[in-house]
């Protein structure tokens, strides 16, 4: 399942959410759209998302999330509903952000380089200033495997 940002006018949630989808797809996953939440930027909206994707006769066994605030929200849901982290769900966030490193089960998550980032829309800025068209750079991003996943339950 996938946990979103709300992607309405949001081109960075619209963004990861199809990314998630394309990544699936390649691995001839379907991702239907009764297995996408989307919420708002804040943890009580992460846990109301996580609470609609587990009300279907077959929850899911993996959440991925389009941001650390999300991912910290289902996290926090899925441990007032006592449900194991990894053991029942995996969750992955993305932005790795200092709560993810310290949240407990710690967070799956995707490490995004937000330094090289900065430098490179810096440098596209100053080039496109000076009149040239400077292409797209592509900055590399790294996942970062922790406790809050794990092997699919067996179930």
């Amino acid at each position: 399942a996938m946990l979103a940002g709300v992607t309405r006018d949001n081109d960075r949630a619209a963004s990861r959410l199809a990314g998630v989808r394309q990544a699936l797809a390649a691995a001839r996953i379907a991702l239907p759209a009764a297995r996408v939440a989307e919420r708002r930027y804040a943890l009580a909206a992460a846990r109301d998302g996580l609470r609609c994707l587990m009300q279907v006769a077959s929850p899911p066994t993996a959440l991925v999330c389009g941001n650390d605030i999300l991912a910290l929200g289902a996290l926090r849901e899925c441990q007032a509903r006592t449900l194991d982290v990894p053991g029942q769900i995996s969750i992955v966030g993305f932005d790795d952000l200092a709560p993810a490193r310290q949240a407990r089960p710690a967070l799956t998550t995707i490490r995004v380089p937000t330094t090289a980032m900065g430098e490179a829309a810096v440098d596209y800025l100053l080039a496109v200033l000076a009149g040239g068209s400077p292409a797209a750079v592509e900055i590399p991003f790294k996942l970062v495997i922790r406790a809050s996943t794990g092997p699919a339950p067996l179930d």
